[in-house]
């Protein structure tokens, strides 16, 4: 049950899905994993939104100077030596930032006089802090842990700390370590865990969304509607040949999908700068992969090639506004899938904000008519389904 404070708080929300997807949503419990500027944004979304709590799996790494220019939980904390955090926001500033918006978000992460407790902290323990000044009715916990140590394992599986959580939310991982956790999602017992990925690279951004077997609740007009939706595995995802892709496919799904694939063939690590040899092997990878594909003409366009060469160029560092923007959905999929209120993706976003736009698709296509199946109930049925779920 809601406290009258919680209530209060909430109150906006409560009327737009209701208290019981309000009450899930706060027993909801997240393991977060690669606190990136898109995951920031993600996170510090669903703590406004009044989860039961978030767990950060920390690798005990301090702040990159990439960091510093794109998560705006760090930008401004001490976390790091006051010098370096003021030369990242004055670089925010020099490159068309608003000063009075980089103030409220050194206000917001804490820059307000208390960050001297964040002296010497890893980039997981200094956002935890921040996160949860934005709200105290949410549990902020970090937890030791490191991705790259469990893939050393001699375990075939990763061992995640994910017993009583209900989603895992993943960035700044190569393509082999997201099919890994997402397999560990999968195979989590009694139930699978909802898993999504999410990532930025220069002007573009993507989610990938895997929520196992979904059932949620949706209105339509005056109808209620029970949906079951299936999601493919992240490795049938990223593994599907162009040639099954629709023609509509967003460009920024080919430039993103020949990066990785190049990354993963060549073993290199997520971020590592590209040299013009390098970008010219993900642009004859993206070719040779586009072979036969209905949306083959789109990779002769110059605009997947600026693309891939802009996202190339980023490395590893993140546009804010697109990692905003790209948080901002990553946190409302994460909402419906927890809270049962609503449709979720399925099963990828892509960002693009040289073309503003923001496109959903199903990968692999759906077969026909969908593998999303709807039964439509009367609104006590309804009623009945939400307090089950």
């Amino acid at each position: 049950m809601l406290s009258e404070q919680e209530a209060a708080v909430y109150d906006r929300q409560i009327r737009v899905w209701g208290v019981e997807a309000q009450q899930r949503i706060g027993s909801a419990r997240l393991l977060v994993i690669g606190m990136s500027a898109v995951m920031a944004e993600t996170c510090k979304n669903l703590v406004l939104a009044g989860v039961g709590s978030l767990t950060l799996l920390d690798a005990g790494l301090p702040p990159t100077q990439a960091d510093l220019d794109s998560n705006f939980l760090l930008r401004f904390s001490s976390a790091v030596p006051p010098a370096t955090a003021a030369a990242a926001g004055a670089a925010q500033v020099a490159a068309g930032g608003d000063a009075a918006a980089a103030g409220g978000d050194a206000a917001a992460a804490g820059g307000d006089g208390e960050g001297g407790e964040r002296d010497g902290m890893s980039v997981a323990q200094a956002c935890a802090k921040a996160l949860q000044d934005f709200n105290p009715f949410v549990t902020v916990k970090t937890v030791p842990g490191s991705l790259e140590a469990m893939a050393a394992s001699p375990l075939k599986s990763l061992d995640l700390p994910m017993d009583d959580i209900d989603a895992v939310l993943l960035a700044r991982c190569d393509q082999h370590m997201q099919e890994r956790v997402d397999a560990a999602c999968r195979a989590r017992q009694p139930a699978p865990v909802a898993f999504f990925y999410m990532a930025v690279r220069g002007p573009c951004g993507r989610i990938i969304a895997d929520l196992s077997e979904h059932d949620c609740m949706y209105q339509k007009v005056e109808e209620h509607i029970a949906l079951h939706i299936s999601y493919p595995p992240l490795k049938e995802v990223v593994s599907t040949p162009w040639s099954k892709l629709p023609k509509y496919t967003p460009p920024s799904h080919f430039a993103f999908q020949a990066m990785e694939d190049y990354e993963a063939r060549e073993k290199r690590p997520v971020g590592q700068p590209y040299d013009e040899a390098s970008v010219e092997g993900v642009l004859a990878l993206a070719q040779d992969k586009g072979q036969g594909s209905p949306a083959c003409h789109r990779l002769q366009e110059p605009h997947v090639q600026r693309l891939i060469r802009l996202m190339a160029a980023a490395g590893a560092s993140e546009l804010p506004a697109v990692a905003a923007i790209v948080g901002g959905i990553a946190a409302q999929e994460v909402v419906r899938a927890i809270s049962r209120k609503g449709q979720p993706m399925n099963n990828l976003f892509h960002f693009d904000s040289l073309s503003l736009n923001g496109v959903i698709s199903q990968v692999p296509p759906a077969p026909s008519p969908s593998t999303a199946a709807a039964t439509v109930v009367d609104a006590p049925a309804a009623n009945a389904v939400e307090e089950v779920m």
